[in-house]
Parts: structure tokens; C-alpha cells; sequence
């Protein structure tokens, strides 16, 4: 309620009037902002947000612990001239682009506190626009990442030690068959005399098999580095898969296997290297074809499609699917249930699609054969 008291031109009053406004909207948006201030107040994760020009508007106690800046000397200055953000000039730029753009970044960098230390930050940036769409504020939350890299590492350095000791064992396995098996050949080559010609072919033929084993070996483990570091490219992905699948096509149906491809037209650009990809993709068609071995009327199809921001190509097979005591372990180095196989196909296509940003899993449907399902990262139309 407002009151106001007239006054005549001698300075005789005469009354009061009164105006009285009904703010239970007013009041209640009032409780809403507090209510949501004093959430966000209280979340671990640090919390700022500027305007358009870069100035900061709020900061919550938590971005306080984590920068060493206080809130009464952020508010009102720059972001750049209080030394918040990542050191790395082209991560502030790439931001700057995206937040001109009118899209949101996420990632991490490297961030410097006020006492001029530096550590590992996560943020996700992401701007504020008003009902006709200009750009309003931006929003900031970030924390320091520093110990969970350092749990991640561990983990990792757990899995690699774990990792290796099972492929040096196997190594040690597959090739030690081989070799015991040459050495027992030409051992019998030398101590026992005289041989016939006949028996002379069948142990020199015994060792040339085994280190026909041993090259093979050796000619996997290649592959498995073949593409350590991937030259990634953005490209069209359809002619990419249309050229892959017709000279696919051609080699399976010298084995007897009907291949069907289905690609949708709308697949988009990705980042991606060709020849890591023609690689990885081989690798899971061969591994449906070695499936196939039991069934009358073998068939494999390829299947490409966009969803969002993700593409999606999967091999499907009519195979047997896989067994439940071997989903665990299908994506271990040197795991095989095939008599001549080295168990490091999947190894390998899963290594060269993390690469390129990419997944690959395998499933049994409830219909029956194998998909091996694999996801990439579809650009944006302004990054081509």
C-alpha cells in the first residue's frame, strides 16, 4: 500500500489516498529467486554468471573457495582482468567462439588461482538468452578436477598393469606353442639318422607351419599400434561407407554370404581417419563372418543412421549370438573362442574408434544372431 497526502495551495490538507496493489505474483517470484539463490548458494560446484560484456553479476561461495576471489570484488569486473578462466589462450578463444555462436562449451583446461597456482578445472559454459533470443547472461560451473585425474589415473595405471600382464601372458602362450613345436621338429631332424626324404619334408613342413603361426601373430599385434595416432579429417561419411560396403559386397559373396547394406542419405560429416575406420569396420565384419561358419544361408547387413548428434552403424549377423559366459571378456586382448584366432579384432576396432571419438559394443538380440553397434560423433554445420 502507497498513501499520499494531498495538499490545497494554502498548504491545508485535505485527505489522504491511498493505492493498494495486490504482489502475491510479485511476492511469490520474489520467494522462487531466494529459494533458487539459496540453492545455489549451497552447491559444491562453483557458480558465476557475467553479462554480455563480461562482467561478473553473481558468484557463490563456492567460487570463492575455489578461486580465492570474493564475491565483493568480483561482482562488477571483467572475468579476464580477475585471472578467471583457462591459461591457455586458444581454450578462451575456442569459448569465445562458441558463446558467439550462441552454443554452450564443455570441457576442461587448465585454470590458475589467485595465488597464482594452477589446476586442472571442468566447466560448462552456457549462455542465457531473453524471450526475442538475445543474449542476456552466461553461466558458469566449473570445479577443481585435480583429484579425481588423480583417481583416473590410478585406475588406469590399475587396468594397464592388469592389461599387460594378461597379453604378456598370452603372448607368452601363443607363441611359445609354436616355437616348442619348431624346436622339437629340428630336434628330431638332428639327432635322428638317417631320415627319408619323406620324413625330412613333413618336420621341415611342421616348421614352417608353426612360424606361419608365429607371422600371424606377429602381423596382429601390428595392426594393433598400426594407428596409434589417427589423422583425423572432416568428411562426409556416406561415399566413405558407399565405397567400404561395395568392395565388402564383393568379397563376401565370394564366401557364400549374402551382404545388405542400408544407409540413410543424412549421415553428415564426422571427423574421422579413413583408413583407422575401413580397419575397425573390417575387423567387425570379419568377426560376423568367422559367426557365420554353422549357419546354412549366411547373411550380414550393414546399417548407417543418424540420431541427433550421433551416428549409428551397426552389423547385424544370423550367427548363433554370443554366449553369456563370454560377453564379459569378448573385448579382452588375446580372448577367442575360435580355433585360429588371435582375440584381437575387437581389441582393435574398439582402440581405433576411441580414436575418433567413437564407441563399439556388441549385443545379442532376443531374435537371435550378433549387431556390433558402433557410434560416432556427427560436426555441426559450422565446423565443415
Amino acid at each position: 500500500m502507497n498513501s499520499y497526502w494531498i495538499d490545497q495551495e494554502r498548504g491545508i490538507g485535505t485527505g489522504w489516498v491511498h493505492i493498494i496493489t495486490d504482489i502475491t505474483s510479485q511476492r511469490r517470484s520474489e520467494l522462487e529467486r531466494g529459494r533458487l539463490i539459496r540453492v545455489i548458494e549451497q552447491v559444491g560446484e562453483a557458480v558465476v554468471t557475467f553479462d554480455r560484456h563480461g562482467r561478473v553479476q553473481f558468484c557463490n561461495p563456492a567460487f570463492e573457495q575455489l578461486t580465492g576471489i570474493r564475491s565483493w570484488e568480483a561482482v562488477g569486473h571483467s572475468l579476464h582482468r580477475l585471472g578467471f578462466g583457462p591459461v591457455d589462450r586458444a581454450v578462451r578463444r575456442d569459448i569465445l567462439r562458441q558463446l558467439v555462436r550462441g552454443k554452450g562449451w564443455c570441457g576442461r583446461y587448465l585454470a590458475r588461482r589467485r595465488d597464482g597456482s594452477t589446476y586442472p578445472q571442468q566447466a560448462t559454459i552456457s549462455p542465457v538468452r531473453d524471450a526475442q533470443g538475445q543474449l542476456q547472461n552466461v553461466v558458469v560451473v566449473c570445479r577443481d578436477v585435480t583429484e579425481q585425474l588423480r583417481y583416473e589415473a590410478i585406475a588406469e595405471a590399475v587396468n594397464v598393469t592388469e592389461n599387460a600382464s594378461h597379453i604378456f601372458s598370452a603372448i607368452r602362450h601363443e607363441m611359445g606353442n609354436p616355437i616348442n613345436s619348431i624346436k622339437t621338429a629340428l630336434t628330431v631332424l638332428r639327432q635322428t639318422k638317417p631320415l627319408s626324404s619323406e620324413a625330412v619334408t613333413t618336420y621341415v613342413e611342421r616348421c614352417l607351419s608353426e612360424i606361419g603361426r608365429v607371422e600371424y601373430l606377429l602381423r596382429a599385434l601390428r595392426s594393433f599400434s598400426l594407428y596409434e595416432t589417427p589423422e583425423l579429417k572432416a568428411q562426409p561419411l556416406l561415399p566413405f561407407l558407399e565405397r567400404f560396403c561395395a568392395l565388402v559386397k564383393e568379397g563376401l559373396s565370394a564366401q557364400g554370404v549374402d551382404f545388405q547394406p542400408r544407409l540413410a542419405s543424412d549421415l553428415g560429416w564426422i571427423n574421422f581417419d579413413a583408413r583407422a575406420l575401413h580397419q575397425a569396420l573390417m575387423n567387425l565384419i570379419s568377426n560376423a563372418v568367422d559367426a557365420l561358419s554353422p549357419v546354412p544361408t549366411p547373411q550380414i547387413t550393414l546399417m548407417a543412421r543418424r540420431y541427433r548428434r550421433l551416428i549409428v552403424i551397426e552389423v547385424h549377423d544370423n550367427g548363433p549370438g554370443i554366449e553369456p559366459k563370454h560377453r564379459d571378456h569378448i573385448f579382452k586382448p588375446f580372448y577367442t573362442t575360435k580355433p585360429q584366432g588371435t582375440g584381437l579384432g575387437l581389441v582393435i576396432a574398439r582402440k581405433l574408434l576411441s580414436r575418433m571419438r567413437g564407441t563399439v559394443e556388441l549385443q545379442s538380440p532376443p531374435a537371435g544372431g550378433c549387431v556390433a553397434i558402433v557410434t560416432l560423433e556427427a560436426l555441426p554445420e559450422d565446423d565443415r
